[in-house]
């Protein structure tokens, strides 16, 4: 299994604390970091797993999951989404444009 390498994490995790309306200094509260820590993560291409699965409970976002494989196929007007979700399982969804 080949895994998603061209993820920046912290861009992602930046984006789903606004969708939220969580602010920087709220972050670094619930996940006792310093506020100047969580700008730099929002900066980072990766970050430490444990912190990582706190955020994912935290945010309510399975972080982990963007990094699963992903294909994406079009035939015709369907859209074929795959996404390999645990030991080989694969999930498909089928989208209509």
């Amino acid at each position: 299994m080949k895994y998603r390498t061209d993820i920046y994490i912290g861009e992602l995790i930046k984006q789903k604390c606004k969708e939220q309306g969580i602010s920087k200094t709220q972050l670094a509260e619930k996940i006792r970091h310093s506020r100047s820590g969580v700008y730099k993560m929002f900066d980072k291409k990766s970050i430490d797993i444990d912190v990582l699965i706190r955020l994912s409970e935290l945010l309510n976002h399975p972080f982990l999951e963007e990094y699963m494989p992903k294909r994406i196929t079009k035939t015709g007007t369907r859209v074929v989404l795959e996404i390999e979700v645990k030991d080989g399982e694969t999930c498909v969804r089928h989208i209509e444009e």
